[in-house]
């Protein structure tokens, strides 16, 4: 099997609280990720197992979502700034 990486994934805001991971591999939606403002990590929830996921692992799916939430801050400060 090929090693996934975080390019293999698209993720998306649903609305304040909710991301959405979708993938090529799993031919769409493959996880929810819930944001909650108690917790400093989110919850996954992963749709398929790990059988039909083709390598898409929990871990790669936080990465993923780390980054998305960085881009997201680094996009709101830049245009507080102007």
């Amino acid at each position: 099997m090929t090693l996934r990486t975080v390019k293999d994934l698209h993720v998306y805001r649903q609305d304040s609280e909710l991301l959405v991971v979708s993938s090529w591999i799993t031919n769409g939606r493959c996880a929810e990720v819930f944001i909650f403002p108690f917790s400093e990590r989110p919850a996954i929830h992963q749709f398929l197992i790990p059988k039909y996921m083709g390598g898409i692992t929990v871990s790669l799916i936080r990465e993923a979502v780390d980054l998305f939430l960085e881009s997201d801050k680094a996009k709101l400060e830049s245009s507080q700034r102007v």
